[in-house]
């Protein structure tokens, strides 16, 4: 099971930087590596969960940030209306600035007939919780990796007694490490096109 742990272990070895008597990075700097790596992976490859909201009659608006689960999400992805049914229902909404949800659709809900809202939910790397795809970890550590290699190139390079060498093979580790995290994002961001693409298609509008 990937770890905030095992994830840090994994890229100090990437980097040669296993001797903890003389770590080249903190713990706190390699935490803020993942976390910036975190991010760029939740924008191309965020986790997708279907939530429940009850139906009230006669609304079609409905308030995302009620619903704990919906709190955080990043973007909804699709709607079924009713909940439940055989073959799903897909149907049309709209997400204003405020986070109201409001679905295109007519006549307005009914009582009983919930809605489930499909979204974009950020995956969460810390000390406590860790919920990021086993598939992908590598993925994350790589950017991770990449991104603390190219800061200290950068930090070296004006440091009197660094070798230029040192500099050089950091930056180009840090080029190798970035250039292989961003393709794998975007394989990841074109799969999820085409996912939706489909969606859309079956659902008989465009998301």
């Amino acid at each position: 099971m990937t770890t905030q742990a095992t994830m840090r272990t994994n890229i100090r070895r990437d980097l040669r930087d296993e001797d903890a008597a003389n770590y080249k990075w903190t713990d706190a700097e390699v935490d803020r590596a993942i976390a910036r790596a975190l991010a760029d992976y939740n924008l191309a490859c965020p986790g997708e969960e279907g939530h429940i909201i009850a139906a009230v009659a006669d609304t079609r608006t409905y308030l995302l940030t009620e619903h704990p689960e919906l709190l955080n999400c990043l973007a909804v992805r699709r709607v079924e209306y009713p909940a439940d049914q055989y073959p799903r229902a897909f149907v049309p909404f709209e997400v204003d600035a405020n986070r109201y949800l409001t679905l295109l659709v007519d006549p307005p809900p009914q009582a009983g007939n919930n809605l489930r809202v499909w979204a974009d939910i950020p995956w969460v790397i810390s000390a406590g919780s860790c919920n990021i795809r086993e598939e992908h970890a590598a993925i994350v550590e790589g950017g991770a990796a990449g991104y603390l290699a190219e800061a200290w190139a950068i930090y070296a390079v004006n440091r009197v007694n660094t070798s230029t060498l040192t500099v050089q093979q950091y930056q180009a580790l840090a080029q190798d490490r970035l250039r292989q995290f961003r393709a794998a994002l975007r394989r990841l961001e074109r799969a999820r096109a085409q996912l939706a693409d489909q969606i859309a298609t079956l659902a008989g509008y465009e998301i």
